[in-house]
């Protein structure tokens, strides 16, 4: 990049309510971010931004961290219409006239890192929590003590199988 000027920093939930409202965090997290032009002229930002998050599992639903290091890579534009131009590498931000809100925009990444369905690793939730539905269940993917449920479906597996009185031997 061309002439940029360099922010770096640290990040604080004063700065982050949206972010700071929804999940707890290992304040503080931390940001660079290098403001400049590249060789065709566009106004880009590249950079980072760190901070460890505090989820809920949807699998065990204890408090799992997620470490975020999201890279950042955004070509600023005016208008909208200037996103056709853009290089697939940068995402595009669209200031308009008005000044750059570098927390928003850092906020929006954090958020964006945040599965849909948070989950410890397979086997990772702590004090075998995965035992409702993980490997100790049983078939049916029902808990241990709980009695199994018929298969529905059990008859079509013993047509398949081919056992006797099987229509396919008459």
């Amino acid at each position: 990049m061309q002439s940029e000027r360099v922010f770096v920093g640290g990040l604080g939930p004063g700065r982050l309510p949206r972010l700071a409202g929804e999940v707890g965090a290992d304040w503080p997290g931390r940001f660079e971010l290098r403001f400049g032009r590249d060789q065709e002229g566009r106004a880009v930002v590249k950079g980072w931004v760190r901070l460890t998050l505090y989820l809920t599992c949807q699998r065990c639903m204890g408090e799992m961290a997620l470490p975020v290091d999201a890279g950042i890579s955004w070509g600023l534009l005016h208008t909208e219409a200037e996103s056709d131009g853009l290089p697939e590498a940068l995402d595009p931000v669209v200031v308009g006239e008005g000044p750059v809100n570098p927390w928003g925009l850092l906020e929006d990444e954090l958020l964006l890192a945040i599965p849909n369905v948070p989950r410890h690793p397979a086997g990772a939730c702590p004090g075998g929590a995965q035992a409702v539905l993980g490997p100790t269940a049983g078939a049916s993917g029902s808990p241990p003590g709980v009695p199994e449920k018929d298969n529905p479906f059990a008859v079509l597996a013993v047509l398949k199988s081919g056992q006797p009185g099987d229509s396919s031997e008459n």
